[in-house]
């Protein structure tokens, strides 16, 4: 299996540039916020890459990524290397991490394929309140530190048109300072699920700490990452 991944690895890095980087993984999220851990069901199952899911409502976008998932797929099967499409996923969005400076994301391998879209409904909602996203987070098997350490993949992003934060290709802790220090920036974008994150003492003690220390924000997006696209047990 590292043999497996080393190569997986190798094919995305020489592929993918950092411009697009943040694309895998903002994908590999979506293929995974569909995890129900009370049903056992959804997840990291590569069904991201059905056009059903790519119509949805946030997901726009992401199907400019399955092209370079699909060619890496296919080198890798010349090589008689086989890997679904859900570890491919997860680990082009291990790598984009990289790529934008971040830390390196050890995942397991072994995802199962699903063979047809997610139902619709299980994207996180950008004006929910700290504690329905709590909830959300929650049914995914997930805690209040991996939701808000995993909301530090917005220093990738943009939120309607705009980039959260000053340089949206370097994954470092800037969007915690940004949450504390420049929250009302009118050139940066940010949304109310963001502005959510600090609006509770549990929430505002968490962004605080990522805030002086990068690394405890790159441990726990680790194992933040891991988690939410752990494979699904049968």
């Amino acid at each position: 299996m590292e043999d497996i991944q080393q190569a997986a690895r190798e094919e995305f890095r020489s592929r993918m540039s950092r411009e697009f980087a943040p694309l895998f993984l903002r994908l590999a999220f979506h293929d995974a916020c569909s995890r129900d851990v009370i049903r056992n069901i959804g997840g990291a199952t590569g069904s991201v890459r059905f056009p059903e899911e790519h119509e949805r409502p946030g997901n726009e976008g992401v199907s400019d990524a399955i092209p370079l998932i699909q060619a890496t797929r296919e080198s890798l099967t010349a090589k008689g290397i086989e890997v679904s499409y859900g570890d491919l996923i997860v680990l082009a969005g291990a790598v984009a991490v990289e790529v934008c400076e971040g830390p390196r994301i050890e995942v397991e391998l072994g995802r199962v394929d699903q063979t047809g879209a997610d139902d619709d409904g299980y994207l996180p909602d950008s004006n929910e309140p700290y504690e329905e996203l709590k909830a959300r987070f929650e049914r995914m098997g997930l805690n209040a530190r991996d939701l808000i350490a995993l909301s530090g993949a917005h220093t990738l992003g943009r939120a309607h048109g705009k980039a959260f934060t000053r340089d949206l290709l370097t994954f470092n802790n800037s969007y915690f300072k940004r949450l504390i220090g420049e929250g009302k920036a009118a050139d940066l974008g940010l949304l109310n699920s963001d502005r959510a994150l600090i609006r509770t003492d549990e929430g505002r003690k968490i962004v605080a700490e990522y805030v002086v220390d990068q690394q405890k924000f790159f441990d726990d997006f680790a194992i933040a990452y891991r988690k939410l696209t752990r494979p699904v047990s049968p």
